[in-house]
C-alpha cells in the first residue's frame, strides 16, 4: 500500500512504492540524510557540442574519465560527425588504399580490411572478367563466323569485353561488332530486351553493330564488313 510522507531533507511531500518503507523522496536527498556527498560529486558542465549553450550535470567519475560530456544524443552525434572524422575516429584503421582493377585497369579505392579480397573496380568488370575467362566452346555459328572471317583474311578479335557492358563475340577493327545469336536463347523477351540494350550504347559509343541469328547464318548470311 503506498503511503503519503514528507522527506526529511527537503521537505517535499512523495509517495512510497509498494511495500517499501521509504524515508527519503530521491536518491540525492537518501544520499543527504545517510551522510554522503552526493552534492559535491555532481557538477554544472557545459555541453561540449559548441553549437550548445545547455548545461548538464557530470559525475566526478565521469569527469575524471571522459574527455567530453554531453546534454543529448543529437549533440553527441553532431559532435562526432564534426569532429571525428577520418583519422580523428575510434573506429580508423588506416583509411582507404587505391588498387587498380584488373579488368580495366581504373585506379580504384577501397577499405584496407577489404583490400586482399577485391580485384575489380566494378560489378560490371568482375561480371566481364568472370565470362571472359568462363571455360566456353565455341558455338557451330560462331565456328562458321570465324572460319568466313579467316577465309577473308579480316583481322578480328573474339569475345572482346567493351564498355563493362557486354562481350562481343567478334570485334574487327576499327569499329565493328559482330554478334551471333543462337534462335533458342536470343528469342527471349528479357535476352531480347538486353540485346536492344546493348545495341543502343554501343551504337552512341560509334560502333557499328551487325547481328545475326543461328537461322540466318545457316542459310548463308555473313556480316556486311564493308557496308
Amino acid at each position: 500500500m503506498q503511503e503519503l510522507k514528507t522527506c526529511p531533507i527537503c521537505g517535499d511531500e512523495f509517495k512510497t512504492r509498494h511495500g517499501k518503507d521509504e524515508k527519503f523522496c530521491g536518491y540525492e536527498c537518501s544520499a543527504r540524510g545517510r551522510g554522503g556527498k552526493t552534492e559535491y560529486n555532481s557538477k554544472e558542465v557545459k555541453c561540449d557540442n559548441p553549437d550548445c549553450s545547455n548545461t548538464l550535470k557530470v559525475k566526478k567519475s565521469k569527469r575524471e574519465n571522459q574527455d567530453h560530456h554531453f546534454c543529448s544524443r543529437g549533440c553527441y552525434y553532431q559532435f562526432k560527425r564534426e569532429n571525428q572524422k577520418g583519422k580523428n575516429n575510434s573506429a580508423w584503421k588506416g583509411g582507404k588504399v587505391k588498387k587498380t582493377c584488373e579488368e580495366c585497369g581504373k585506379e580504384y579505392k577501397v577499405r584496407q580490411c577489404l583490400s586482399n579480397k577485391t580485384r575489380f573496380c566494378s560489378m560490371s568488370c568482375l561480371g566481364v572478367n568472370t565470362v571472359k575467362n568462363m571455360p566456353k566452346n565455341d558455338t557451330k555459328i560462331e565456328k562458321i563466323i570465324e572460319d568466313w572471317l579467316e577465309q577473308q583474311d579480316v583481322p578480328f578479335e573474339k569475345q572482346r569485353p567493351i564498355g563493362g557492358f557486354t562481350i562481343v563475340d567478334f570485334f574487327i577493327y576499327p569499329d565493328i561488332c559482330v554478334y551471333c545469336d543462337g534462335d533458342y536463347w536470343h528469342s527471349k523477351q528479357e535476352t531480347k530486351k538486353r540485346d536492344k540494350q546493348q545495341t543502343k550504347k554501343l551504337k552512341e559509343m560509334d560502333f557499328k553493330v551487325i547481328r545475326l541469328s543461328g537461322t540466318e547464318i545457316k542459310n548463308g548470311k555473313r556480316p556486311d564488313i564493308d557496308g
